[in-house]
């Protein structure tokens, strides 16, 4: 998922990406997304207060894993759509995408279905069954 996010933001310069190393404080709460994207126009410098931005990001996105509890997995898309962040959380076991925007429904899409930037990552789309797309062996 980070490279088809970063892939748009090299070609679309709108904001910092920031990878598993990057850390967002939201809602009081320190976090590190599988992938942040936050907008210029809001921070042009990355800043860092013990390691984490001191904004909440734009875009997260979470990769369940089996680590990720239900229970914190569901107070952390609270607290990141509290703070005004779009979230996607990917599903690599059901091959699912679910999209979540504030103030609006959650959106579940499966592999056949198209993932889109919205407002946030103006133009960006793409195939949810390219996320889980098999990696050929050379």
């Amino acid at each position: 998922m980070s490279g088809f996010v970063f892939m748009y933001l090299s070609r679309n310069d709108i904001g910092h990406f920031t990878g598993a190393d990057g850390g967002y404080m939201v809602s009081g709460e320190r976090y590190i997304p599988d992938v942040g994207f936050i907008r210029y126009d809001r921070q042009r410098e990355l800043l860092s207060v013990e390691g984490y931005n001191p904004l909440p990001p734009d875009l997260a996105v979470e990769v369940l894993s089996p680590s990720n509890t239900d229970d914190k997995m569901r107070v952390k898309i609270a607290n990141y759509l509290l703070a005004g962040t779009f979230v996607w959380v990917v599903d690599p076991e059901d091959k699912a995408v679910e999209v979540y925007a504030p103030g609006k429904p959650v959106k579940i899409l499966t592999v056949d279905g198209i993932l889109d930037g919205g407002d946030v990552l103006p133009e960006f789309t793409l195939a949810v069954k390219d996320i889980f797309a098999e990696k050929s062996e050379a």
